[in-house]
């Protein structure tokens, strides 16, 4: 029998025989010391009805299969409640935290339950203390997320020039020339980067998302995370241009409305990587945890406002390559101090 197991550092995949479990070694990756996982014993701890002592092949028929029967206490079968695992497709248990066939370790969910009211002195004070014991993760982070999205953007900015140039020529703003057909031409290929650039932000920010949860709640994460978020791709897209309409026509008929939907809102990102939800319901909950807590947005929105310009003026804006990162983390600790989530303070 092969252990398989993903690096918590790198999130290579694996393979080893089983009489390792429990042994420490370097990941061949990233050089990282690991420990071998006993997946019998883990699984039995994610998934009640996995009985360790059945052989590997038990696992996938009997009873206790996925998507078969649990026993209740009285003896009487009932239908045990189950989901797709994200990353398989297999079905397992709705209350597993680890899947038994690919081995996807799930972001632990806090129970739904009413909005956490927050301080804004306590929010920014978590923040801190989690951002100095994570700095090289935090700013490699956000460098690696604005450093790629800066340079997908120029170059998806340079192909929308160079392909208007061809289609409309140098010649397109001369006397007998087509300029309605030409307008038309830029106003194509300028909705379409802009969808493409929508893209380019929705996969990025999704990892990043993904990666500033993790450091606030106190899991493994690493840089590489920022590239991992292509399983909530289409919901960060679709999320976006819908979370951007709202704002738009709630800021063009009048500010007030465009500023409580800001408000009520803003942590839908976070909801969509924490749950797992779709765009509608990453929505509904959002609303949910920021009620009672507007005033401590708008608090921390002036926070956030002021460490980034701290980075400014020093240094010549050096300064914003660790303050800027800084200031994105507030908000992913201020989700988790909403939700309930945020990580043990250090002793």
């Amino acid at each position: 029998m092969t252990i398989e197991f993903h690096c918590p550092y790198c999130q290579k995949l694996l393979k080893t025989a089983d009489d390792k479990a429990g042994v420490r070694a370097n990941c061949p990756g990233c050089g990282q010391a690991v420990t071998v996982p006993d997946l019998a014993h883990e699984a039995a701890r994610a998934d009640s009805s996995f009985d360790p002592g059945r052989s590997a092949g038990a696992v996938h028929s009997g009873a206790d299969a996925i998507g078969g029967e649990l026993a209740d206490e009285s003896g009487a079968a009932a239908p045990a409640p189950t989901r797709l695992c994200p990353m398989c497709g297999e079905r397992i248990l709705q209350a597993a935290t680890r899947c038994r066939y690919c081995g996807e370790t799930f972001i632990a969910e806090q129970p739904e339950g009413a909005p956490t009211p927050i301080e804004a002195g306590e929010i920014l004070s978590r923040t801190w203390e989690i951002y100095k014991d994570n700095l090289g993760l935090v700013v490699g982070s956000a460098l690696a997320y604005l450093g790629m999205a800066f340079v997908l953007t120029i170059v998806s900015s340079l192909i929308q020039q160079a392909l208007t140039m061809a289609a409309v020529g140098p010649g397109a703003g001369r006397p007998g020339n087509n300029q309605v057909e030409a307008g038309l031409v830029v106003l194509a290929f300028t909705v379409v980067f802009s969808v493409l650039n929508i893209a380019i932000s929705a996969f990025l920010e999704a990892g990043l998302h993904l990666v500033l949860l993790r450091i606030a709640r106190g899991q493994n994460a690493a840089v590489s995370d920022v590239f991992s978020g292509g399983r909530y791709f289409w919901r960060f897209f679709w999320g976006t241009i819908l979370f951007q309409l709202m704002l738009t026509i709630g800021f063009v008929f009048l500010i007030i409305p465009g500023i409580i939907l800001s408000l009520m809102f803003w942590p839908f990102y976070y909801v969509i990587v924490d749950r797992d939800a779709g765009v509608i319901d990453a929505l509904t909950r959002a609303r949910e945890v920021t009620q009672g807590n507007y005033l401590v947005v708008v608090a921390l929105f002036l926070a956030g406002m002021g460490i980034t310009l701290l980075g400014i003026f020093p240094g010549c804006g050096i300064g914003l390559l660790f303050t800027a990162p800084l200031s994105l983390l507030l908000w992913a600790v201020a989700y988790c101090g909403m939700s309930g989530q945020l990580a043990p303070r250090q002793s």
